[in-house]
């Protein structure tokens, strides 16, 4: 296995997928279902760890898809994502552990890739045509906006949870 520079990188190929990562950069998260390969924390504060539970994906229809950032100019956009993971839905959801600093303000988006193609799908007028959710106060009416959806982890809340929304046909019953 080799090692991939997360910022190197436009897409969500395969070196998100946790089996392409070193066992060392796994071993350097805290949490046994770590997805993400940490970054080295930054002057802006100590790090921690983010974890990103992810619910109302539909099992076996694709790996759902993390990604967080730190620049409101390049918020949803490829080439701004900070750092990025994916995981197949299991029980209806995911979760995610990444290495951040505290204090430092980000954003989190998130979707299931039901084609798996490594893209957000859209359909007529920009609507998302694939489950989708952002970290902080979200509307499923808007587009995002790195006002409403960024946030600042710190040791007291470094756990953030995202109920995805939209997406084709009706959505799966929690335990089902």
């Amino acid at each position: 296995m080799r090692h991939h520079d997360l910022a190197s990188h436009r897409r969500f190929p395969q070196w998100m997928h946790a089996a392409a990562m070193p066992a060392t950069a796994m071993l350097a998260c805290l949490t046994p279902s770590c997805n993400a390969v940490p970054r080295s924390a930054s002057p802006d504060g100590p790090p921690i760890t983010l974890i990103v539970h992810v619910t109302g994906a539909r099992d076996g229809l694709g790996p759902v898809r993390c990604a967080l950032y730190r620049d409101s100019a390049a918020f949803m956009t490829r080439d701004g994502i900070w750092q990025g993971a994916s995981a197949p839905s299991v029980e209806g959801g995911a979760a995610f552990s990444f290495v951040v600093p505290a204090g430092c303000r980000l954003a989190v988006s998130v979707f299931q890739d039901l084609d798996d193609d490594a893209a957000f799908d859209r359909g007529p007028f920009g609507i998302p045509a694939e489950p989708w959710g952002t970290s902080g106060k979200f509307s499923p009416l808007m587009p995002p906006s790195w006002q409403r959806s960024s946030i600042i982890p710190d040791r007291e809340s470094a756990e953030v949870s995202i109920a995805l929304v939209g997406g084709p046909g009706p959505r799966p019953e929690p335990g089902r």
